[in-house]
């Protein structure tokens, strides 16, 4: 529980620096070599739990990705639903029957909405497919 409560505050303390940004960027400044548009928007801290206590994280800026491997891809999902995770179309992907159950998350704030994402899955193919099939596809192979 605190380990989870650190991480939530950790999203929270990065959403909370693209906010005051995002705000300061509507103020008067001086011209900078950044343009406003690539600055994160949209920020999730994204896991993987899988039940033998195997951990996976990265963590997702919009619109340009962040650390995620999918991320640029992901943010245009996610722009689809407005940020709901639950609302992603599954990819209906052939996955194998094994079980290794698997927990996944992704929290974080959405255009200046908190958003939270929590699902559990019998493996991590089923998780992956059914978040739009890159959100969670965050384990290395």
């Amino acid at each position: 529980m605190v380990k989870q409560l650190s991480r939530v505050l950790a999203v929270l303390g990065t959403a909370a620096f693209v906010v005051i940004t995002a705000g300061a960027a509507g103020a008067p400044q001086h011209r900078s070599s950044t343009p406003v548009e690539s600055q994160a928007r949209s920020v999730y801290y994204v896991e993987v739990e899988f039940a033998d206590g195997a951990e996976h994280g990265a963590v997702l800026a919009c619109p340009d990705g962040g650390s995620h491997p999918h991320g640029a891809e992901v943010c245009e999902q996610l722009a689809g639903v407005n940020g709901e995770v639950g609302a992603l179309t599954p990819t209906d992907r052939m996955c194998t029957m094994d079980y290794r159950p698997v927990v996944v998350r992704a929290h974080g704030l959405w255009d200046g909405a908190f958003r939270s994402y929590q699902g559990q899955f019998g493996n991590h193919c089923v998780a992956v497919d059914r978040t739009g099939g890159r959100l969670f596809d965050i384990v290395p192979g």
